[in-house]
């Protein structure tokens, strides 16, 4: 009988795949009872965020599916050797062909992406944030407003998914915004399209854009104001080479190949400050440790002032925003006279009273498109009675 070397891959790669399942099964139950028992890890420095820890038993949570949901994830979270196992998942899933693991898209050129479906995105809690920047625009007394929402990686970046890979579709929430903000509405999806072939708008390894991204997302919302923009084509130094960013820590995959960061250089005479202290702008020590986009700032902050004292255009503006903003804010520095950078997240102060305080010129929000459907703090701007003094 003759030999087909193509059937006989597939039957190996299908016994490889079955014996990977049942020893998955087996850890996983031997882990699970192993989590029971140990005191739980509090921190993942490999995904920089808090581990799920086992949910205390209510008939309520049962009911209503909450409790069965905690416990699936903290037994991820907490299983033994959980990273290796990961990286060990990743391979085994490569081998058979397949092209996620778990809410990870395994991408091409080496590219991973949130595996953000249709399901995901919380539609509702969007349009709900919308109407309150919109109310907060209305409201606040400043003169010049801007809503930036930057598209997910697998929006723009289509066809590096998977072959039949599905995504949520941003082109219904992007005309929502635009019926209800027009002109206050940034849309840098235009411009991401036409540089997409040309630059690397994003990191492979990592959820957020790269230098290319935010000066491309800067030179457009400069466009839309009274201020030109800087060429810093350039005057970027490339300070790393070796970033593995969140994507990457939640695949594990051994065939990752690291991205690099460059940082623009900055206008002289410039002070920043956080909680009544000076930072730097850049924080080099923090290309050492894991997460190497905190370099910016070193990482997230309630407030941020960043004044330049030799702006010609001079004038305040007042940014609400996610992590994205970070490598946005030193380029928009070189137009203003302060930089207001306000992360939700962790300010508690209402917003009358900085408005108060600060008196801005210009309101910039900008997200993430799926960071913005799913954050709960913008409620922070809907305050009644925001008027300027």
């Amino acid at each position: 009988m003759k030999r087909n070397p193509g059937m006989e891959r597939q039957h190996m790669k299908k016994t490889f795949y079955v014996l990977y399942v049942i020893i998955l099964i087996a850890l996983f139950a031997g882990g699970g009872l192993f989590v029971l028992f140990k005191t739980p890890d509090e921190y993942s420095k490999n995904e920089n965020r808090y581990l799920e820890k086992l949910p205390e038993l209510s008939w309520d949570s049962v009911k209503n599916g909450e409790f069965q949901k905690k416990v699936e994830k903290a037994l991820t979270d907490q299983l033994p050797m959980r990273d290796v196992m990961t990286g060990l998942s990743t391979s085994f899933r490569r081998f058979a062909l397949l092209h996620d693991v778990g809410d990870v898209y395994l991408g091409k050129d080496n590219y991973y992406f949130d595996k953000k479906l249709e399901k995901d995105f919380n539609s509702k809690q969007y349009n709900k944030n919308l109407a309150m920047v919109r109310r907060f625009f209305d409201t606040s007394g400043v003169k010049d407003h801007k809503l930036m929402l930057i598209p997910s990686p697998a929006t723009v970046l289509k066809e590096k998914l998977p072959t039949y890979a599905k995504i949520y579709d941003e082109t219904p929430y992007v005309v929502t915004a635009k019926s209800m903000f027009s002109n206050d509405f940034v849309d840098v999806r235009p411009a991401f399209e036409a540089a997409k072939k040309g630059s690397q708008l994003y990191f492979r390894t990592d959820h957020h854009w790269t230098h290319e991204g935010a000066y491309i997302a800067y030179r457009t919302y400069i466009g839309e104001t009274d201020r030109d923009a800087v060429d810093l084509g350039s005057m970027y130094n490339e300070v790393s080479k070796d970033f593995y960013g969140t994507m990457y820590s939640r695949a594990l995959d051994n065939d990752a190949i690291p991205d690099s960061i460059s940082i623009p250089k900055i206008p002289e005479g410039l002070t920043v400050t956080s909680d009544d202290k000076e930072i730097p702008l850049y924080n080099m020590d923090k290309l050492k440790e894991k997460d190497q986009y905190a370099v910016y700032f070193g990482g997230n902050d309630p407030l941020v002032t960043i004044d330049n004292y030799f702006s010609s255009k001079g004038g305040t503006l007042f940014v609400i925003k996610d992590s994205f903003a970070n490598s946005i804010v030193p380029l928009l520095s070189y137009g203003f006279s302060k930089i207001v950078m306000v992360d939700l997240r962790y300010e508690t102060r209402p917003m009358k009273m900085l408005l108060d305080m600060y008196k801005p010129d210009h309101v910039l929000v900008l997200y993430e498109m799926s960071n913005f459907a799913s954050s709960t703090e913008v409620a922070k701007l809907g305050v009644k009675g925001i008027e300027r003094s």
